[in-house]
């Protein structure tokens, strides 16, 4: 086959979920512009990707996902993905001239060179042509992204920034981990984007993606909705209590009261601006502890009002310029190599720096 093929490879924290359900909501188009966006790696995330590329030694949870438990399972996993590719992709139409692929796992979790060259020997055999897209977020950005997620997950850490020493983490170190793919594809055919700090809307996402990779006269195509939106500091911060005081005073079904908490915060954003924050949590909380059939319990609120004393919710920032700038300035050289490297635009740096979001 002699298809061309574009490798979206995240990073992380950029619209990667918005641009897979994207070109999962749109195969059908596509199909007809000549766009191939497979099944077989994934419905909408394509995670075998890397659950094949990942050195046979390494089972972890991208593996374990798909039953995977040893090397002799890695190379019978290997087998069948090569073998459901090679199927789907010599039953499509002859019109078919570009392959698209997604998965921003493939950024932070494929982080030595054997394992990209596992990737690009699966695809080779169909490929004649691979682009590999990437887009970029500032560092700190990236590192709040992260932090949101993981507190509405169940973390009660108020650490934001990872420690960079001894080494800087891939997923924040653009530049080694671009210059890895360069080592396989070739720094010619590596295109960066750089993630706006505030993206208009999910469209304009979308359009950036679908200009760069070709694809042309996209009005009548279904754009979806922004997805994995962070919560508002203030509100991530009443979630990070909510941990808390599940730590102090463990309730049962913790997970379903937390994702119907997150839910209400959400909803009530935007109808009940104004309000006193801390009074108008405690309203969200208690709407969301009848929502899941728990009564309200006074000894829990207790425990949030005795957190609540002692760290007093800011409105506005989860941390400060100066964190946010010390972290930051870990990472200006390796930016600017990228900017020289792979020049995404004609400006003098990657990354905007303006920081005025934070106090």
């Amino acid at each position: 086959m002699n298809l061309r093929c574009i490798l979206h490879i995240g990073t992380a924290k950029t619209g990667s979920t918005t641009i897979q359900s994207f070109l999962q909501q749109n195969r059908q188009d596509l199909l007809a512009r000549g766009f191939y966006f497979p099944h077989s790696l994934g419905q909408a995330n394509h995670e075998k990707l890397v659950a094949y590329a990942l050195d046979p030694s390494k089972i972890e949870s991208k593996r374990r996902h798909f039953s995977i438990a040893s090397k002799e399972d890695v190379s019978r996993f290997r087998g069948q993905t090569e073998a459901e590719l090679s199927d789907e992709l010599r039953n499509c139409p002859g019109t078919i001239e570009t392959l698209v692929l997604s998965n921003e796992h493939c950024h932070s979790r494929l982080t030595q060179a054997t394992e990209i060259q596992a990737l690009e020997q699966l695809l080779r055999p169909f490929c004649s042509e691979i682009r590999v897209l990437v887009y970029l977020r500032r560092q700190d950005r990236v590192a709040l992204s992260l932090y949101n997620t993981k507190v509405l997950s169940g973390s009660s850490s108020a650490r934001i920034f990872p420690s960079v020493r001894p080494k800087l983490p891939i997923r924040f170190d653009h530049c080694t981990g671009l210059d890895l793919y360069a080592s396989i594809f070739g720094q010619e055919n590596i295109t960066v984007r750089v993630f706006p700090p505030k993206p208009r809307s999910p469209q304009h996402l979308l359009m950036d993606f679908a200009n760069t990779i070709g694809l042309k006269n996209c009005s009548n195509l279904t754009f979806p909705d922004r997805l994995n939106q962070s919560l508002a500091a203030s509100d991530l911060q009443f979630i990070r209590m909510f941990n808390l005081a599940m730590e102090r005073e463990p309730l049962k079904n913790a997970a379903t009261l937390r994702k119907r908490l997150i839910q209400n915060l959400r909803e009530s954003h935007d109808s009940m601006k104004g309000e006193d924050p801390f009074r108008r949590l405690q309203q969200v909380f208690q709407l969301a502890l009848s929502q899941t059939g728990h009564k309200s319990i006074r000894k829990w609120l207790n425990a949030m009002e005795h957190i609540q004393a002692q760290r007093p919710l800011n409105p506005r920032n989860l941390t400060t310029r100066r964190e946010a700038t010390d972290f930051y300035a870990c990472f200006l050289q390796g930016n600017q190599e990228v900017l020289n490297r792979y020049k995404p635009h004609d400006g003098s740096l990657l990354f905007d720096d303006c920081f005025r979001e934070y106090t």
